[in-house]
């Protein structure tokens, strides 16, 4: 059978051998084609993982200062190589280290959202764009590796640049590995606001810029 067909648009073919249970076919398959890289959805990817792992790593700090918090009151300190205040003391530091824990990885949750499925999709929009020499943050050189074994990656970093902030982790997922088995750093010369700084991220860091 012969399905209805809209002006423009080319016929259908129907295997024979189910043209008898097929009634009629309608044709509705216009879609927006997103064409990106592989190595942005990665990196975009990426970001999304590292802003989910922020917005719950205060979970960590909480529990281990509730932790602290309840055992400490019902604690009877004694002697056992330190002395009982030392013990106090140590107690007491660790409370407080927690705490600053704590508040760092809510600002950094705060800082750094997950987006959601239409900001993803949005930002590999505008990524395919690229940022120009006109943004107030713009990546002049980036060489990633060891020696001089380096690749260039500034466009892939100014590729994932949003709203002139760029966070990502530093790894061979930016543009593979130009150097295996040998641990790697990323120099990067970058202006923002028209100055120029230079700085230096080993590999596993996190870029944060500016």
């Amino acid at each position: 059978m012969q399905a209805p067909q809209e002006a423009g648009q080319g016929k259908i073919v129907i295997d024979p051998s189910i043209d008898s249970i097929v009634k009629q076919v309608y044709t509705n398959v216009d879609q927006e084609l997103l064409v990106t890289t592989v190595d942005k959805v990665q990196i975009c990817l990426m970001q999304v993982f590292q802003g989910m792992q922020l917005g719950s790593a205060w979970k960590t700090p909480l529990g281990i200062l509730a932790t602290l918090l309840i055992v400490f009151p019902t604690t009877a300190f004694k002697d056992w190589g330190l002395s009982k205040s030392t013990w106090e003391a140590f107690f007491l530091w660790a409370a407080l280290l927690s705490i600053i824990w704590f508040l760092v990885s809510i600002w950094k949750a705060w800082r750094s959202p997950s987006p959601s499925v239409e900001q993803i999709i949005d930002r590999l929009k505008k990524k395919s764009l690229g940022v120009t020499e006109a943004n107030d943050l713009y990546i002049i050189a980036a060489g990633y590796g060891a020696g001089n074994s380096r690749r260039e990656v500034a466009k892939q970093l100014n590729d994932v640049i949003v709203d002139n902030k760029l966070h990502i982790l530093v790894g061979n997922q930016i543009a593979g590995d130009p150097c295996p088995k040998v641990y790697k750093n990323l120099v990067v010369k970058y202006r923002y606001k028209g100055r120029e700084h230079t700085k230096t991220f080993n590999e596993s860091d996190d870029l944060d810029l500016p």
